[in-house]
């Protein structure tokens, strides 16, 4: 590093936030700990300053400062001096450019910005004083939007900056290519800034950075193409090995059954999110899919075998449950005084012997099978009773529905339980004696 007149500075940079010194980083982290907020933006400023009086030149910064904010998002915008300003010469403008954008965007672009302008606001949310490369890296992030600003203040003013009444020139394209060009940067020097630890920082980024160049219209950021790509896989990488990382001492702790409860939590939440970024693999660097293959196939296998261990346990639970169903149906058909009651008691049992697992169908066989033959016959029986009664009784439509809803669905189903071929054979006759006579009813 270089003073003014060319003396070099010796630095001690920062091992958390390598960017800045180690005394920077040690004043900066007490004033997060003691939760001030604005002492711990002036650190910042201050430092970037005696970095690049030119680049961080606070002249052009709102009040000469930051700003915390509450919420989740940080912004830049321009500041009340140049509204006031850029509201003035709208009014002078031709009255066209009050409802047609594109004369408003030749109408800007003949204006001379006043020297000291733009001022511009930079507010930097709550959510990101969690930590010092969060909160540099986000200032980073911001001051990139302050260059831009500072660079042609014109050319993108958001629908909250400008001025009420006229057609603002700006578009949505514009304000992802300039969120493209301050998310790159800070992939391109996460290893500076720190956050290339912070696992969940790095995913925000790489999700934000998807997002936004998905708003660019085509072929108006091309020189974005490489760095964009070459950003989004650094990201992608950096994300899934910072997780492992994360996680590989509590998988271990899982493997070996010491893990406790908030521990697995944890291990949990990591597994969430190597599973999500590992969904995008495929639009990666293969090489780096390769390399982070093995370590993320450690987890595949770990979650693996707790999923058939649970799916072990529910079957457990279902055979045991099972047990009590045959007993409650068995219940329930002693009690049966017709077809329908009768009917019932298979009906309820058949979906809770399909959910079994093959050791559980083979425990309750015998019993399962008993019964549904006992069901069976016993629903049969009362059904030819009753049909026949309702013949004599020439009730065509009880005829008809006893038929078809209990002798013919009977039978079907006597197809899938353990029912003699030749009982079944047998009922088949009785069915084609009743078509007959359901013939002659016609």
């Amino acid at each position: 590093m270089q003073a003014a007149g060319g003396a070099v500075v010796q630095r001690n940079p920062s091992d958390e936030v390598p960017d800045l010194d180690e005394e920077v980083v040690k004043k900066l982290n007490e004033a997060l700990a003691r939760d001030d907020k604005d002492k711990a933006l002036k650190i910042i400023l201050d430092a970037l300053v005696a970095k690049d009086k030119d680049a961080f030149d606070p002249a052009y910064l709102e009040g000469g400062k930051l700003y915390a904010k509450g919420g989740g998002d940080s912004n830049a915008g321009l500041g009340p001096n140049f509204k006031t300003w850029l509201e003035g010469e709208l009014a002078k403008g031709p009255e066209e450019i009050k409802s047609d954008s594109k004369a408003c965007r030749k109408y800007l672009d003949t204006l001379e910005i006043p020297k000291g302008l733009p001022d511009i606001r930079i507010n930097i949310a709550e959510a990101r004083f969690i930590s010092a490369p969060r909160l540099y890296s986000v200032v980073r992030h911001e001051f990139i939007h302050y260059a831009q600003f500072r660079k042609d203040p014109l050319r993108y003013i958001s629908r909250y900056d400008f001025p009420k009444g006229y057609a603002n020139p700006s578009t949505d394209s514009q304000g992802a290519i300039n969120e493209v060009e301050a998310h790159v940067w800070e992939a391109e020097n996460m290893e500076q800034t720190g956050i290339d630890k912070d696992p969940q920082y790095l995913w925000n980024t790489f999700e934000n950075l998807n997002d936004y160049y998905g708003e660019i219209n085509v072929g108006e950021a091309d020189h974005l193409t490489q760095p964009f790509k070459d950003a989004r896989n650094k990201l992608w990488k950096a994300a899934v090995s910072g997780y492992c990382d994360q996680g590989d001492p509590l998988l271990e702790k899982a493997t070996a059954g010491t893990i406790v409860e908030d521990e697995q939590k944890k291990l949990d939440e990591v597994w969430r999110y190597i599973q999500n970024m590992w969904g995008y693999r495929a639009y990666r660097n293969q090489k780096d899919v390769t390399a982070l293959e093995p370590r993320v196939a450690k987890y595949e296998a770990h979650y693996q075998r707790l999923a058939e261990q649970k799916a072990k346990e529910e079957a457990k639970k279902e055979a045991e449950a099972f047990g009590g169903k045959i007993k409650t149906a068995e219940a329930r058909l002693d009690k049966a005084a017709n077809k329908v009651d009768a009917y019932n008691s298979m009906t309820s049992l058949l979906p809770a012997w399909r959910k079994l697992d093959a050791d559980g169908k083979t425990e309750h066989e015998a019993a399962y099978t008993a019964l549904t033959i006992r069901i069976w016959n016993t629903t049969w029986e009362y059904s030819l009773t009753d049909i026949e009664a309702a013949y004599e009784a020439k009730e065509e439509r009880k005829v008809r529905w006893i038929f078809n809803e209990f002798m013919i669905d009977l039978f079907n189903n006597g197809k899938d339980l353990a029912i003699p071929q030749a009982e079944l054979d047998a009922k088949e006759e009785v069915l084609d004696a009743w078509r007959k006579k359901l013939r002659g009813m016609d």
